[in-house]
């Protein structure tokens, strides 16, 4: 069951280009393009996010589309919040 979509602020290209290096970090890709998909791994269990950077007003919309039953979207929308704030952009 996907989870709603989350919409943070101050996603400009450089904290774009932050959220894309610290997902390389944790072993994961962002796709360079303004809309895309990503898959990550938390605790050998795969979350899919479906994205839209509209970049011209610095917006970030964000959807975790498949997700295992066990993790709530609580849970997945804290980690985003504190990646997504921890590289300047905001809730």
């Amino acid at each position: 069951m996907p989870c709603e979509t989350w919409v943070y602020r101050n996603v400009d290209a450089r904290v774009f280009s932050c959220l894309r290096r610290q997902a390389v970090k944790q072993g994961f890709q962002i796709p360079s393009s303004a809309s895309g998909k990503f898959m990550m791994g938390i605790a050998g269990m795969n979350l899919v996010f479906q994205y839209q950077w509209l970049a011209e007003s610095s917006v970030l919309k964000l959807t975790c589309i498949q997700k295992p039953l066990i993790i709530g979207c609580a849970a997945v929308k804290g980690y985003a919040d504190r990646t997504i704030a921890g590289c300047g952009g905001r809730i």
